[in-house]
């Protein structure tokens, strides 16, 4: 009975797949982001399920934030900040990390669906314009 390989050919094509993936979505969001407006209403800092954090995010906040893992849930094998974040002040509508943000809030009210598609934040009302 024949096994399935990974081969070299998969790995490449996964690659270009990727690849491809991310150049669709960098024009997405730079093309969505010229027109976009942020009103500073703090939902996506306050409501939802939380921030996905790649690997290099969540070591970088470490560093950032001694307590960091009281701020950490779990999504689809990821470490997220939970909701509302410790890095907003609330008061000012402020982010206390704003340059050291992670992908994804630099990204919103964009987000990425799980077949590799953009998708809108329906949270967010400057993105309703």
């Amino acid at each position: 009975m024949p096994t399935a390989e990974y081969t070299e050919t998969d790995r490449n094509l996964d690659r270009e797949r990727a690849k491809e993936t991310s150049e669709k979505i960098k024009k997405e969001v730079s093309e969505f982001k010229e027109n976009f407006k942020c009103e500073r209403c703090g939902k996506c800092c306050e409501e939802g399920v939380g921030v996905a954090l790649w690997p290099h995010e969540f070591a970088r906040l470490r560093k950032i934030e001694k307590h960091i893992f009281q701020h950490i849930t779990f999504i689809n094998n990821w470490h997220a900040l939970k909701l509302p974040c410790v890095f907003y002040n609330q008061k000012k509508h402020k982010c206390r990390i704003y340059e050291q943000r992670p992908i994804a809030c630099r990204m919103y009210p964009l987000g990425i669906s799980p077949d590799g598609s953009s998708m809108l934040s329906q949270n967010c009302p400057g993105a309703k314009k």
